[in-house]
């Protein structure tokens, strides 16, 4: 009796490894198989990387060679919500190396719904590089160039601007955007599964913009500007426009408006 249902047991625990190995086989007979090409391609996905390489661009000169309109360099903060072990240490540190609001980006930080959050755009690139020694987790940086317009409000309405993302909204940053843009380049990397870089297998530079000189001549632009202020401060005036042309070649010398605004500002506030 006992030999009897010692052999059912041996005979069930055979039928179960059976059944074990069958599964298995049949499930790596499956991913190997039918699945291999789609898994294949989700793990190239996941380890090869695609950045985009921004292209720097081109400088505005006036018709001596003074820049009205270049890049400026600088460095995006930004971090990864989901790989931030610290939020509040990143949130403190953020705030006394950048300035940013503290209570703002540490509720960014404890978000869960994305992998990317801004801490700061266009910081200098010596306070990110600060912030970057503290070695937070999931904290980093790229470096991104900001239009800057060194004479503020001279020539803006000529000269336009360039939005955040470094395309021309009005004046000759429009007009020649896509001189000036130039095109942007791509390398593709290939990472571990922690997401650590190993190698670049493709790099494609990107071709900078190029510049454009214009036949304006910064002093008579911001001397022109001057006396437009004054005279509708005292003609009490809403506005006034004049343009100074050189009488030998036609080139445009002067376009001055009043009231104008500085193009450094983001919010593009008329002044007087």
């Amino acid at each position: 009796m006992r030999e009897r249902q010692a052999n059912r047991r041996i005979r069930l625990l055979v039928a179960i490894f059976a059944l074990a190995f069958a599964a298995v086989l049949g499930r790596a007979v499956w991913l190997q198989g039918v699945q291999a090409a789609s898994l294949g391609g989700l793990a190239h996905r996941q380890q090869h990387e695609t950045e985009t390489i921004a292209a720097s661009r081109g400088t505005i000169y006036d018709r001596s060679g003074v820049p009205l309109a270049l890049g400026e360099q600088t460095s995006t903060v930004y971090a990864d919500p989901r790989q931030v072990r610290q939020p509040l240490a990143v949130a403190r540190a953020a705030h006394e190396i950048l300035g940013v609001d503290p209570n703002d980006l540490y509720a960014s930080l404890l978000r869960r719904d994305t992998s990317f959050v801004y801490v700061e755009r266009f910081a200098d690139p010596k306070a990110a590089a600060k912030l970057m020694a503290k070695h937070f987790a999931g904290v980093n940086f790229y470096p991104e160039e900001k239009r800057f317009y060194p004479g503020n409000t001279v020539g803006a309405q000529v000269i336009g601007y360039a939005g955040t993302d470094g395309n021309g909204l009005s004046g000759l940053e429009y007009e020649y955007q896509k001189d000036l843009a130039g095109r942007p380049g791509a390398k593709t990397i290939v990472r571990t599964p922690q997401g650590q870089a190993v190698d670049v297998i493709k790099n494609t530079p990107p071709r900078q913009g190029k510049a454009v000189f214009t036949t304006l001549d910064r002093t008579i632009q911001a001397y022109a500007e001057s006396v437009l202020r004054q005279t509708v401060a005292k003609w009490r005036a809403k506005d006034a426009v004049a343009v100074a042309i050189d009488p030998s070649t036609g080139g445009v010398l002067a376009m001055a408006q009043a009231p104008g605004y500085n193009a450094n500002n983001a919010n593009r506030v008329r002044q007087s």
